[in-house]
């Protein structure tokens, strides 16, 4: 079993640890198609964020590239991402990406050790 990173939270009277697992990148469609893609993900957007295990989720177009898509996930644990990965709502995600298919994508899988926030939140 892959072991994930823990970042350490830390604050007044805090104290826990907090997997940190993101996915970023992004999906290149047909821009004649961008009206469907955008349903779409907002499809899987809203099922995804109400998974357990799921801090975040959401894809954004390119402003400088229609049909350009960026995504993030984040993610609680190795089971919480697999459990999304088995579900209805992606499968048939997935399933349509297969159908129209994509131009290009560049998604990556990072496990970080630790960070710093640049807004002080």
């Amino acid at each position: 079993m892959l072991r994930l990173p823990l970042l350490r939270a830390v604050g007044p009277g805090l104290a826990l640890e907090v997997p940190v697992f993101i996915i970023s990148g992004h999906m290149k469609f047909d821009p004649a198609r961008r009206e469907e893609c955008h349903e779409r993900m907002r499809t899987v957007a809203a099922a995804s964020v109400s998974e357990d295990g799921c801090l975040a989720y959401g894809y954004a177009e390119d402003v400088s590239e229609p049909g350009s898509f960026r995504i993030f996930e984040h993610w609680a644990s190795e089971e919480a991402f697999g459990a999304h990965c088995s579900t209805d709502t992606y499968n048939a995600f997935m399933a349509w990406i297969g159908e129209i298919g994509m131009l290009g994508a560049d998604v990556n899988r990072y496990e970080v050790a630790s960070h710093v926030s640049l807004t002080g939140g």
